[in-house]
């Protein structure tokens, strides 16, 4: 009964900011596709920032809800926007800068959420404590978003980024990984760290690699802003 009371709690303030972290991710980079000449996800309205516009059960609902109960932090993603590589102007750029704008959206989102805090000073009592908690979270999983999807294994952002620079044949071999992506990623965060709590070893990757990058990332933006 406990844990279903703390998760529900845990809910309250992190739910917001799941949703729109991970879903405006994705409207933005819906513009950018168009302004870079494919306009296929304008055409199916994945540019609103409507976040139902871009919710995927799993991984906006379901997986954000699991990780926040065995990991404490909500990972999650949303459907991701439609690309048709042929429409861009410059193929490889388009594609390129499509998957950058993820990053970049995330950067922007978590300073407007650092430049919002101040803000909360002037709301009355009963709301200042829960948008002070959702604020701050909207930060921190912004800046988790960004180390998260930099990881050097595909699926994610910088798995596909780093397949483009390498030589095509070692690029071929190293996309063989990517139906395995999800999995490596899921031994290393949740996985291994339980396995190493029973052997008495503290084999928790996640917060060395995700974690730990992320909470430097969100002192800078909080020292970039002046609130620290």
């Amino acid at each position: 009964m406990q844990i279903f009371q703390n998760l529900i709690s845990a809910i309250l303030v992190w739910a917001l900011p799941v949703l729109l972290a991970v879903t405006w991710r994705e409207a933005v980079r819906a513009h950018v596709a168009a302004y870079l000449g494919d306009r296929s996800a304008l055409v199916f309205g994945r540019g609103s920032f409507n976040p139902i516009k871009h919710v995927d059960p799993l991984g906006t609902v379901l997986l954000p809800t699991a990780m926040l109960l065995f990991v404490g932090i909500p990972y999650g993603y949303a459907r991701p926007i439609p690309v048709e590589p042929q429409n861009f102007h410059d193929r490889r750029r388009g594609l390129i800068m499509v998957l950058l704008a993820g990053t970049a959206a995330s950067l922007v989102l978590a300073i407007m959420g650092a430049l919002l805090l101040p803000m909360v000073n002037f709301l009355p009592d009963f709301l200042a404590s829960w948008t002070l908690s959702n604020v701050n979270n909207f930060i921190r999983l912004n800046c988790i978003l960004i180390v998260f999807n930099l990881l050097p294994i595909p699926p994610l952002d910088g798995g596909r980024l780093l397949g483009w620079v390498l030589p095509q044949d070692m690029a071929r071999k190293y996309y063989r990984i990517e139906p395995f992506g999800v999995l490596l990623l899921a031994g290393a965060i949740v996985i291994l760290p339980l396995f190493g709590d029973t052997i008495g070893l503290n084999l928790n990757l996640g917060e060395r690699i995700i974690l730990a990058p992320a909470n430097w990332l969100y002192i800078g933006i909080l020292n970039l802003t002046g609130l620290l």
